[in-house]
């Protein structure tokens, strides 16, 4: 069985930036080829209101096995989210508008490691 996601550039980059949780409308809006359905990192995307109105405070998820919490870390976007996504993509996560939005996800770290299997729904457990 493979490592759950635990790699050596967390390490440097700290135990909040683990994984990203996405928002799959944000994804689907962004990326530059629609066939690509890779992305950078490793992420956890779904239907989710990322919102700061939404969340106002750190959130803990459960995700099949897996326990997951959210960071309040905002991110603009990596030079890979650039490549992928394309300049116009980073420059509109980053407006100023949109900011309070999330639309490039939050960061997050594992809890609890675990399986998550396609199609696992993602349940609140903490606030």
């Amino acid at each position: 069985m493979p490592e759950p996601l635990f790699a050596f550039r967390w390490r440097l980059a700290g135990p909040r930036r683990q994984l990203f949780i996405l928002n799959r409308r944000v994804i689907d809006a962004v990326r530059a080829v629609p066939e690509n359905r890779s992305h950078p990192g490793d992420p956890i995307i779904g239907e989710l209101d990322l919102s700061k109105a939404n969340l106002r405070d750190v959130h803990v998820w459960s995700i099949g096995s897996a326990v997951l919490k959210g960071s309040l870390l905002i991110s603009e976007g990596s030079v890979n989210w650039k490549l992928r996504s394309g300049a116009f993509a980073r420059v509109w996560v980053t407006l100023t508008k949109n900011r309070p939005l999330r639309p490039r996800g939050i960061p997050g770290e594992v809890m609890r490691h675990g399986m998550i299997r396609t199609r696992d729904r993602m349940r609140k457990i903490a606030v």
